[in-house]
């Protein structure tokens, strides 16, 4: 009888299911926590209202370059890239005082997330068993609308005790924990690539 924990335990999967977990760490805590940080930092509603519509501009306006970017680069590489870009720009967000400052870390933001979206799709498919990719597919959105039921709760509880700016510094520690976690599969990619490229010279 299979099991869909087998899923999760699978090594070339594992690594995918974690990193959906952290995009949607970094989403909601941008979604939940911009109002209120643009509010102590005095900045106005439509300055606020434009921080969060270059997010989605961006998250937009990166997936123009998705084919060619996929073209050069395996799945886990853009994930990873795309989750480093998010904690930069995390950590940037917090020790942003101004609207202009804050838009350009919202932009650097959505381009990581609209970047890493598609490819957390590709990843399954690609380290899912033949079989079972619906399976795989399935979890994988499990797991996210549990962090959305979820870590909006744990961001309000621990913004209210830390403060707004140090939440998303720790989120940024924690997305290049991810990276860094994680960094063994970008390398085996790289050396698989370079192999193949050798072969076909």
């Amino acid at each position: 009888k299979r099991n869909v924990m087998e899923l999760w335990r699978n090594a070339r999967l594992r690594p995918i299911f974690m990193i959906s977990v952290y995009f949607m760490l970094f989403w909601d805590i941008f979604l939940v926590m911009t109002p209120i940080y643009g509010a102590e930092l005095h900045i106005s509603a439509s300055a606020i209202g434009i921080i969060i519509g270059t997010y989605s501009a961006a998250s937009f306006i990166v997936r123009i370059f998705i084919a060619p970017l996929a073209r050069r680069f395996a799945p886990l590489q853009l994930l990873l890239m795309s989750q480093a870009l998010g904690a930069f720009a995390m950590l940037g967000f917090g020790l942003s005082g101004t609207a202009a400052l804050l838009i350009a870390c919202a932009f650097v933001m959505g381009a990581g997330q609209g970047m890493g979206g598609p490819m957390v799709t590709t990843a399954v498919y690609e380290a899912s068993p033949p079989e079972r990719v619906s399976e795989a597919m399935g979890l994988r959105m499990s797991v996210g609308m549990a962090c959305q039921a979820i870590l909006p709760l744990f961001t309000g509880v621990a913004a209210s005790a830390t403060g707004v700016a140090p939440l998303y510094w720790i989120t940024a520690l924690i997305l290049m924990f991810g990276v860094w976690q994680y960094r063994a599969q970008w390398h085996a990619h790289l050396r698989a690539d370079s192999k193949a490229q050798g072969k076909a010279t």
